[in-house]
């Protein structure tokens, strides 16, 4: 298998580096564009991902802290909606890429303000993430479990 095939993110990299060590005096290639155009290739397939993962943890963190009452289910259906499209644009190796510290305090965020506006109130910020990005790209994952594990990490007196 060629890294095309298994991490095609490093393949991208790995070609704008190959170009970019091409002569330059007489080669009619625009070996930067072309470089900058691979790579940022790379970078569309990592945002793509981290944006479906992040939209994943607001909806799992929403379920997860809203208050008695509120209705989950939306929630609930987007993310098994989400966890198919993650599916769909999940390539080989791309997970490794998505930085999971940097989308925590994003979806955390989100979902904060979300749930801020009904007048709410809710638990204080987990500043860990405590899924992990083989929990959120396995298809066997259910967001529920994701649930649980958010719920352990807030203070019993804000538990529903």
């Amino acid at each position: 298998m060629s890294l095309y095939e298994t991490d095609f993110v490093a393949w991208t990299r790995e070609q704008a580096a190959l170009l970019r060590a091409l002569p330059r005096e007489g080669n009619p290639l625009d070996i930067e564009n072309l470089a900058e155009e691979i790579e940022a290739a790379g970078r569309r397939e990592i945002n793509e991902l981290s944006l479906l993962l992040m939209r994943l943890m607001t909806a799992i963190i929403k379920i997860a802290i809203a208050p008695p009452g509120d209705d989950r289910r939306p929630w609930a259906v987007e993310s098994f909606n989400l966890k198919g499209s993650i599916e769909v644009c999940l390539d080989d190796g791309l997970a490794a890429h998505v930085d999971l510290k940097r989308l925590w305090p994003r979806a955390w965020q989100a979902a904060f303000i979300s749930l801020q506006e009904t007048g709410a109130i809710l638990p204080p910020k987990v500043e860990k993430c405590p899924l992990s990005i083989e929990q959120l790209i396995d298809p066997e994952f259910h967001p529920n479990e994701g649930v649980a594990i958010i719920r352990e990490m807030i203070p019993d007196a804000f538990k529903s």
